[in-house]
């Protein structure tokens, strides 16, 4: 009787030809966003499509990943090493298209990850500057919320990206680009619109449009503290990760909305918005240049993080959101 081939493959050999990559990418998605709902909803596939993945990659390394249960959700040690090697295999499989460079000049496209409207003078002349100096290479901007940039930036799907950060994983290395202030607005339509004798205490019961994130121990968490310290009674009526969204839902009326001062002060000249204390705003809240700490980036890609610093290293952070 013939053998199966397959049962005289070592197990590690028999996981390399058969195994569906796509259960790795599912994988991350769990453990990035610590649970199977909250992945389900971000990678949109169903809770159920999300949960069969995970029992497939269990069932084909012949490991236990995540112990869960209706009031449980923890990422096994074996599990912790299968998302390190997740995010490895990830990093390298991204980068298989990436043009090399020829001995006479740097080509390539490098992808870039920003947070939404970022505003920046600085900005704005480095990428100007860059494309300048490297005229053959080809820059790809996508616009994501910053906690999904600094796992894209885990897993290589990008060379760099310019985000809200709240701490720093080894394998990211970071640099300040610019801090930023907060500062809470209105409509037209708003009976606070147009004061100037509104103390804290007037915000105690009012309606508020605000990002997600912000929350105790999110990039955005000092607006939560203030918002804890002082309007502690107030509701949270709309939420969305676009700032175009925020300063939309404020300027129609529906609630006070807290977004970027620099941003905002354009709409306040033009009588979109009106400015509300504390004069000098909440914060600082910075946005963050990163970058991933392996050197395997493409040469073009590697151009880019140098000339990047070293920008940086040459602009007095107060000029670098507007001049």
């Amino acid at each position: 009787m013939p053998l199966d081939p397959n049962s005289m493959l070592d197990v590690h050999e028999r996981v390399v030809r058969t195994l569906d990559w796509n259960l790795l990418r599912v994988y991350i998605a769990i453990v990035h966003h610590g649970g199977i709902s909250r992945a389900a909803e971000r990678i949109h596939l169903s809770q159920p499509a999300v949960s069969q993945s995970l029992k497939r990659l269990e069932s084909h390394l012949g490991l236990r990943l995540i112990e869960r249960n209706a009031r449980k959700f923890e990422i096994t040690d074996a599990g912790k090493s299968v998302y390190v090697k997740a995010l490895e295999i990830y990093n390298q499989v991204s980068r298989l298209g990436e043009t090399a460079t020829d001995q006479d000049q740097v080509i390539g496209t490098v992808r870039l990850l920003f947070a939404s409207r970022l505003k920046s003078y600085a900005l704005d002349d480095l990428l100007k500057q860059f494309v300048n100096r490297f005229p053959a290479v080809i820059l790809r901007i996508d616009v994501h919320q910053s906690s999904d940039i600094q796992v894209m930036i885990q897993q290589g799907v990008a060379c760099a990206g310019f985000c809200l950060l709240r701490g720093t994983p080894s394998d990211l290395k970071t640099e300040l680009f610019m801090s930023q202030r907060f500062g809470l607005y209105c409509g037209p339509s708003h009976p606070f619109f147009g004061r100037t004798d509104l103390k804290p205490s007037a915000f105690r019961t009012q309606d508020f449009i605000t990002f997600p994130s912000d929350q105790i121990g999110g990039v955005l968490s000092p607006l939560a503290v203030y918002r804890e310290q002082h309007i502690y009674e107030g509701r949270v009526v709309a939420t969305s990760f676009s700032l175009d969204e925020i300063i939309r839902l404020t300027e129609i009326g529906i609630g006070i909305g807290l977004m970027p001062r620099h941003i905002a002060a354009e709409l306040v000249k033009e009588g979109r918005l009106w400015a509300l204390p504390p004069e000098r705003g909440i914060g600082p809240i910075d946005i963050h240049l990163i970058w991933s700490a392996s050197s395997d980036l493409s040469a073009a890609e590697a151009a880019f993080v140098g000339f990047a610093n070293d920008y940086i290293s040459q602009i007095p952070i107060k000029e670098r959101v507007s001049r």
